[in-house]
């Protein structure tokens, strides 16, 4: 119990001082996810016909699959399918003719019923199965309210435009950098829609979109540093994100073991609250319960973390999560963690990184441990 104070305690401190403090995150509340659409069919026969054959010996068979991506995006409707199937035929001279099949399928879908952050009905499904020894079978419904909106395009377009544009024409305006951050949202549909072309296709609208703003032709050098800024791991900008949001869910799994079909039934529940505290610094919360409906631990988990970017290349972290399982009829045990680190590069070819966590947890002895790491990584060439 005294665990769950302190939990309480620290997301309480963290938020009002996150209210409280100056807002320098004006174009994070701004923006809103762009409309874009990723639709990527294809069939696959990279060994549509294998033969081998050694003295009375052989074998033949063949592996041809077809997948399906698609991605739907609005701001006030978001879904996704990923799915894939194979068949495999095989023959050699000591068995029969053996087929082999499968397939995955998982898809997820979000629509808002009134305004942007209103109220929301959510599902997703996701299926996988393989010949007789792997059916397994997840479906999950709910509604919710709010909207957790990630803003890391808008952070890595205020970089672009003080590492590129500031010493020649000028920093972009805030449209010009919503409008950038938008392009870095859409750069997976200029992939899968253009595939090899996809680079000159999206700086070449990117070059297009800024001209509109008054800036200059791209230059070589600019696209280059605009790429490296926006895409590269160097620039270790840590994840934005924006709102509150709160859902209820209730998820079914059908599990068919080769003798018979299990189901298990879980009521979720889940709150996410991020704000970033500076243009630089970002602040979240959460709380996640799953109540079981059958014989099975009721189980919590909450976390509270803050990052901050001292800079583009140097970027650390703080954490703190409390985990709780509930066995039927037993009493609840905790496991409680705090967490720092942070990541530095010392020039594009040297990256330091570095943390340490302490931890309680009770769930199978109840002991501490202390834990610290140090490690480095250089490309020589």
């Amino acid at each position: 119990m005294r665990g769950i104070i302190v939990f309480v305690l620290f997301v309480m401190i963290f938020a009002l001082s996150s209210a409280k403090a100056e807002d320098l995150s004006l174009l994070y509340n701004e923006f809103r996810v762009p409309t874009y659409e990723v639709r990527n069919l294809s069939v696959s026969g990279r060994e549509i016909f294998y033969a081998y054959k050694m003295g009375d010996h052989y074998m033949v068979s063949s592996h041809p699959s077809v997948s399906i991506y698609w991605v739907k995006q609005t701001p006030k409707l978001n879904w996704w399918l990923d799915e894939g199937a194979f068949l495999g035929v095989h023959k050699s001279e000591n068995a029969d003719l053996e087929t082999e099949y499968g397939n995955h399928l998982h898809a997820a879908g979000r629509v808002y019923l009134t305004s942007y952050q209103g109220v929301f009905v959510k599902a997703r499904i996701y299926t996988r199965y393989h010949n007789d020894w792997d059916d397994y079978v997840s479906l999950r419904a709910g509604l919710g309210v709010g909207r957790v909106t990630e803003v890391t395009s808008v952070a890595r377009a205020i970089a672009a435009s003080r590492e590129v544009f500031s010493a020649s024409t000028g920093e972009l305006s805030k449209e010009a950098i919503k409008d950038v951050a938008e392009m870095i949202d859409k750069r997976r549909a200029y992939v899968e829609d253009f595939r090899d072309e996809w680079e000159s296709r999206f700086y070449g609208d990117l070059g297009e979109l800024l001209e509109s703003y008054g800036a200059s032709e791209l230059s070589f050098a600019q696209a280059l540093k605009l790429r490296e800024v926006m895409f590269s791991p160097v620039y270790r900008i840590s994840p934005k994100l924006i709102g509150w949001e709160f859902a209820v869910e209730y998820e079914n799994s059908l599990t068919y073991d080769g003798a018979f079909r299990r189901s298990r039934g879980w009521l979720l529940t889940n709150f996410q609250y991020a704000r970033p505290m500076a243009l630089n610094q970002q602040f979240r919360a959460s709380l996640y319960l799953s109540l079981p409906l059958g014989q099975m631990d009721l189980r919590s988990e909450g976390q509270v973390s803050y990052t901050i970017d001292h800079s583009y290349n140097w970027t650390s972290y703080a954490r703190t999560g409390l985990r709780l399982k509930a066995p039927v009829g037993e009493t609840a045990s905790h496991h409680y963690e705090i967490s720092l680190g942070t990541y530095r590069g010392m020039s594009t070819d040297l990256w330091v990184h570095g943390g340490a966590s302490v931890s309680k947890e009770e769930f199978w002895t109840e002991s501490v441990e202390l834990e610290a790491h140090l490690g480095f990584t250089y490309y020589i060439f």
